[in-house]
């Protein structure tokens, strides 16, 4: 039966594990503290009362002890949230159509905080090591095939990106700003993607497409923008589908085990 309530534990950071006292006597000083890995969450929260951890509070403020609390929330797990590799593929189409899909300004309702991916490590490296909103190499990306058939059947991919990111239960993630560049301060595709994880899984995408078009035929070029905007629920390791008749976005978000 999951917990309903927020209990606590104490981490190691050296080890990335979770401990708690066999009883709140055994904590009276630095010399006799007595810690035991935290094996059964039942256990755990008999053990663990308000006292313990009012006191467990005072003993780290008073010695400056290298201890973190850390919240463990309806049973679901040690960590804060889970890790995800999220893998994106943007790609122009050219479906034959006489509607006009575009805008002519740009129309994306920024969010208040936009998180810039980072640098590269390779999949097997951020295992050991996490951090959030690291890009993963080309090399421990899943959808190769993928972008091959694309190619193949004449589309061009505009951009393909993959990344590490946590996501906590019951959380909206930080928006990831998604982007190219023209070399002259421009962005034709720009952009965020955003998860939420509740009950279910859902993959916010609102990006923009800008390119110069001539729509009447005698070479007068205009910019339009187009703009594919949409909140999909989806499922772990499946590749999904995000459709505008002029470009569209291929995902595929997999849950990632840490510390392998």
């Amino acid at each position: 039966m999951p917990l309903k309530r927020m209990d606590y534990a104490v981490v190691d950071p050296t080890s990335n594990t979770p401990w708690f006292p066999r009883s709140v006597g055994t904590i009276k000083n630095g010399s006799d503290l007595i810690w035991h890995r935290f094996r059964d969450v039942e256990g755990f929260n008999q053990y663990m009362n308000i006292q313990a951890l009012a006191f467990i509070s005072r003993y780290l403020v008073k010695t400056g002890a290298a201890l973190l609390l850390v919240s463990l929330y309806s049973g679901q797990g040690f960590a804060a949230g889970r890790w995800y590799q999220v893998e994106l593929i943007v790609f122009q189409q050219h479906g034959a159509t006489s509607e006009r899909f575009y805008q002519t300004a740009h129309q994306i309702a920024w969010p208040s905080r936009l998180v810039e991916l980072s640098g590269h490590a390779s999949l097997q490296a951020l295992q050991a090591r996490p951090v959030s909103y690291r890009k993963i190499n080309s090399a421990d990306w899943s959808m190769h095939w993928s972008e091959r058939q694309l190619r193949r059947a004449g589309y061009a991919p505009i951009l393909h990106v993959s990344w590490l990111q946590q996501v906590g239960k019951n959380r909206l993630s930080n928006a990831v700003h998604i982007y190219t560049t023209d070399g002259q301060g421009d962005y034709p595709l720009n952009g965020f993607v955003r998860i939420q994880r509740g009950n279910y899984l859902h993959l916010l995408v609102d990006l923009e497409y800008t390119r110069d078009i001539d729509d009447s035929g005698d070479e007068t070029y205009r910019t339009v923008v187009y703009r594919l905007q949409e909140k999909r629920r989806i499922k772990l390791n499946e590749i999904h589908y995000l459709d505008h008749p002029r470009f569209a976005v291929i995902a595929e978000v997999k849950p990632i085990a840490i510390g392998h």
